[in-house]
C-alpha cells in the first residue's frame, strides 16, 4: 500500500509541476491529499501534506517553503467533510473541491508579494470552477484503482465511520 502511496504520488507531483511549468495551476496535489485524509486519516493525511509540500517546494526551487504548511491545510476540509452527515452527496464534494485551490493557492501567491495575489486573482474563479470537477473525478478515479487493488474504499469510510470502525 506504500508502494501505491509513493507512485500516485509520483505521478500527481510530475504531472502537477510539468503542468505548472506552463502555467496551468491545476490542484492535483491537494484532491489527493483531500482523499487520503479521509480515506487514511487525519495524521497520515498531514504527514503525506507535509511531505509531499515539501517536496514540491524543493522541486519548485521555492524561497519560502509555503507549500510544507499550507498542503496540510487540506486535511480540515477533509475531516469536516467526513463528520457532515449530509455530507454524502455530490455537491458536497463539488463544494470542497472548489474550496481546495482557494486553501493552497492563496497563501502562496500571498507569500510571493501582494501584485502576484493581485495578477493570479481574475484564474481563481475559473480555478475553483475546475477543482470542483476534478475532486469527485479524482475520487472516483482513485477509488476505481483502490478496487482493481483490493484496498480498502472511499465510498464505505462513511460506513465505517458509521459502524465506529474508522478511527477518527
Amino acid at each position: 500500500m506504500f508502494a501505491a502511496f509513493l507512485l500516485l504520488s509520483f505521478l500527481f507531483t510530475v504531472t502537477e509541476l510539468y503542468l505548472r511549468c506552463r502555467g496551468i495551476f491545476l490542484p492535483l496535489l491537494p484532491c489527493w491529499i483531500f482523499y487520503l485524509a479521509v480515506f487514511a486519516g487525519w495524521r497520515k493525511g498531514v504527514a503525506a501534506g507535509i511531505f509531499l509540500g515539501l517536496v514540491m517546494d524543493l522541486l519548485t526551487a521555492s524561497s519560502l517553503p509555503v507549500q510544507m504548511f499550507v498542503f496540510p491545510c487540506v486535511v480540515i476540509p477533509a475531516r469536516v467533510w467526513l463528520t457532515k452527515v449530509e455530507s454524502d452527496s455530490l455537491t458536497s464534494h463539488l463544494l470542497y473541491g472548489a474550496i481546495l485551490p482557494l486553501i493552497v493557492y492563496l497563501p502562496q501567491m500571498l507569500c510571493v508579494s501582494l501584485q502576484c495575489l493581485l495578477r493570479f486573482l481574475p484564474y481563481m474563479i475559473p480555478l475553483c470552477m475546475l477543482s470542483a470537477i476534478l475532486l469527485p473525478c479524482m475520487i472516483l478515479f482513485l477509488d476505481s484503482l483502490a478496487e482493481r487493488f483490493g484496498f480498502p474504499l472511499y465510498a464505505n469510510v462513511k460506513l465505517q465511520l458509521k459502524r465506529g470502525t474508522l478511527p477518527l
